[in-house]
């Protein structure tokens, strides 16, 4: 008996074990009636009684139960992420379930009967055979821990198990167990947090992030739907219909005609016109004036002569032609 006693005691401080106890399973005569001195009900989350530990979704007990292994064995110290170890003690089945929710009807340590419902989930299938009505069972709490802290490598028996190296305050997680066939290129311990190249912590990413340096952006900038409104917005003038492209410009100056003012002949014409009516008067001065008035007569008109020949050489068109003998003739 002192042996059995010492081997539980052993398992229940290597799996960290908070309570343990035995409750008796009773259905109840009704939904919503309470279990009665050390014993429990198990429930889905309807609130309907099943009987396969695989089928439970939620357990109400009596807050203390009975048993020989602990006195005044007790529930009242579970907390939300403990395990939930429950054995038939007729056959040995069994379910380990995680405890999602607590609830705790009554007060606890008065002296009076008080409750406790847990919602839980069976942790990897580990749930196994069926319990029945009076059958008495061994419940226990336990709060594994699965950080081991060590200033050397702990030997671990599979992949998952996190060593902290306390005398360098640095994590590891294991990749292998010790007893797995060797990897070459496979550390069994690899190295995560800051300075490790394969894992980095959520709180060190977070800091990471926190300390990138972002350039200030102007305060005048626009959003792209911004500047799509603001164009719609801008009135562009409707183009007259009649203006004239350069191509019509350059196809009306290719089709006016050559200059048609006055050419070499007419100036020619002109010339003579005028000269014979300038001789015409040289003649009318001779036969009534003196030889004296003819000279200053002839002198006069060589000089205009002389003068329209000039306007003639340097006329540039008919209008300019024009003025200057008319300038003469006066």
């Amino acid at each position: 008996m002192l042996d059995a006693r010492r081997t539980q005691d052993n398992i229940d401080f290597l799996q960290e074990t908070i309570s343990a106890g035995l409750w008796i399973r009773t259905t109840g005569e009704q939904a919503a009636s309470v279990p009665g001195p050390t014993e429990f009900f198990v429930l889905n989350s309807s609130g309907q009684p099943v009987y396969n530990f695989a089928d439970a979704e939620r357990f109400m007990f009596a807050g203390e139960g009975t048993g020989v292994l602990n006195q005044n064995p007790t529930l009242q110290n579970t907390k939300v992420g403990d395990y939930l170890i429950i054995q038939d003690n007729r056959d040995n089945e069994f379910g380990i379930y995680v405890v999602d929710e607590i609830q705790v009807i009554g007060q606890p340590g008065q002296g009076d009967l008080w409750f406790i419902q847990m919602e839980v989930r069976v942790v990897n299938n580990k749930a196994f055979g069926s319990v029945n009505d009076s059958d008495h069972c061994t419940v226990r709490t336990t709060r594994p821990v699965f950080l081991l802290p060590a200033a050397t490598a702990p030997v671990v028996s599979a992949e998952g198990y996190i060593w902290f190296k306390n005398d360098t305050h640095e994590l590891y997680v294991s990749t292998r167990g010790d007893t797995d066939p060797e990897e070459p290129g496979v550390d069994q311990w690899v190295k995560i947090g800051p300075g490790s190249e394969t894992y980095i912590t959520s709180q060190y990413l977070e800091q990471r992030l926190a300390a990138i340096q972002t350039n200030q952006l102007p305060s005048n900038l626009i959003t792209d739907s911004e500047l799509e409104v603001r164009l719609a917005q801008i009135n562009i003038p409707t183009i007259p219909s009649n203006l004239a492209t350069t191509t019509y410009v350059e196809n009306r100056i290719s089709a006016i005609p050559p200059n048609t003012g006055p050419t070499q002949q007419d100036f020619t014409i002109l010339t003579q016109t005028l000269t014979a009516g300038l001789n015409q008067v040289v003649a009318n001065v001779e036969s009534k004036a003196t030889q004296q008035d003819v000279s200053l007569a002839v002198t006069a008109v060589d000089a205009k002569f002389d003068m329209l020949r000039s306007a003639i050489a340097e006329a540039t068109d008919f209008d300019t032609l024009k003025a200057r003998l008319l300038a003469v003739l006066q």
